[in-house]
């Protein structure tokens, strides 16, 4: 199978680098790799030179510029995206299509994280290069492919048959750090068909990097707007489900985070962003691109 990586990126030409590295080294070289950034500036100038590399110039967003790689795909079977802050195992890619060769009906997987900072504590290259480093040495005589069901694919690599790739959009209403993009777009890509799957085979880490993100205020009010404009446009989630599973998971630790959270994870203006956001839906505001009139 052929597989097109695409990483989008802004603000952190380093890091990608080092993400490229990792996917350079698979065991199953993907066909191409696209990188998909609004200028130069974002990417490092041996990013450029590495083989395979193909870089696409996009307005930001990462909605925006997950559809423009869509929109210049090259010959493929399989789409990987990939966050610009990953660390792969040497045989993800290899497992992944083993996975999508022995099951037809898979239309949409993500791998297993050995490690992840974007939902926690921030991970080094070093940590992440150590983990998939042993995960590699345990699995060199893995035979089997196992899967385990999910509600929706995970973003920071989220694997898709190319052809209903091509027939979907990820929602550029969901504007820039673009919060539940990939359940949207996982949610219409297996819609009356398979739900997506974790491939527990293909492991990886999220590294989790805090540089090149929005703003706290903007995240936060994310947080809130974006579960109920999806809830309202296709019933992507229950409501029982974003009010437990997001509005409350997101208050109670941003409402922690401002006594005892990190300065960098910016908890006080996230919880700014959640009472903006609340106010706005009180008076029948629903609009995700609004976080773009917020500072």
């Amino acid at each position: 199978m052929r597989v097109s990586v695409v990483l989008c990126s802004y603000g952190r030409p380093a890091v990608l680098e080092e993400t490229v590295q990792s996917i350079l080294q698979q065991t199953h070289m993907p066909e191409e790799i696209l990188i998909v950034t609004p200028s130069l500036e974002h990417v490092e100038q041996r990013t450029l030179g590495r083989d395979r590399v193909r870089l696409i110039r996009s307005r930001r967003g990462l909605t925006i510029q997950r559809n423009a790689a869509l929109d210049n795909l090259g010959d493929a079977d399989l789409v990987a995206f990939i966050d610009d802050d990953m660390e792969l195992c040497r045989t993800y890619l290899a497992n992944m299509v083993r996975l999508f060769t022995e099951g037809p009906e898979v239309i949409v997987a993500s791998g297993r994280m050995l490690a992840d900072g974007g939902r926690g504590e921030q991970v080094s290259r070093e940590r992440a290069r150590a983990l998939c480093a042993e995960a590699d040495m345990r699995c060199e005589d893995c035979t089997a492919i196992t899967t385990r069901p999910l509600d929706y694919a995970y973003g920071c690599n989220l694997i898709v048959r190319a052809m209903v790739a091509r027939q979907n959009r990820f929602d550029e209403q969901l504007s820039l750090y673009a919060w539940l993009e990939d359940s949207d777009f996982s949610y219409h890509c297996t819609r009356g068909r398979m739900a997506p799957v974790t491939n527990l085979s293909a492991q990886c880490v999220h590294l989790g990097w805090r540089g090149g993100r929005i703003s706290g205020q903007r995240m936060g009010y994310s947080q809130i707007i974006n579960p109920i404009y999806l809830w309202k446009k296709a019933r992507v989630f229950p409501l029982r489900h974003i009010v437990t599973q997001y509005w409350m998971r997101c208050l109670v630790a941003n409402c922690i985070g401002v006594v005892w959270g990190k300065a960098e994870d910016d908890r006080f203006n996230r919880l700014k962003g959640n009472t903006l956001a609340m106010w706005d839906l009180v008076n029948g505001r629903c609009d995700p691109m609004a976080i773009n009139q917020l500072r």
